[in-house]
């Protein structure tokens, strides 16, 4: 008896946070089962990310939840970043 096969996510990249770029391990293989593309994820010999996409009943709250951080960083970098004046005399 075989396992129902598990859906695999068809985009083709992501971005992480790190700045690493990520390539779905499924774009890599023409197997169907999650097992078979982790493994042939593995062996690439590079690292492997496994992960699962956030539910879209929760998406919301995870891109207001980022969006705050961003906002956070901005306002610490602002004074950094911004010109800075010369004073006159």
């Amino acid at each position: 008896m075989s396992r129902p096969s598990k859906r695999i996510s068809t985009a083709p990249m992501a971005l992480a946070s790190d700045g690493s770029i990520l390539v779905n391990a499924a774009q890599l293989t023409t197997k169907d089962d999650l097992a078979a593309v982790v493994e042939c994820a593995r062996a690439s010999g590079l690292p492997v990310f496994v992960g699962v996409i956030v539910p879209d009943r929760l998406r919301k709250e995870v891109l207001r939840d980022l969006d705050d951080a961003a906002a956070d960083i901005v306002g610490r970098l602002g004074a950094r970043l911004a010109p800075k004046r010369s004073r006159r005399p």
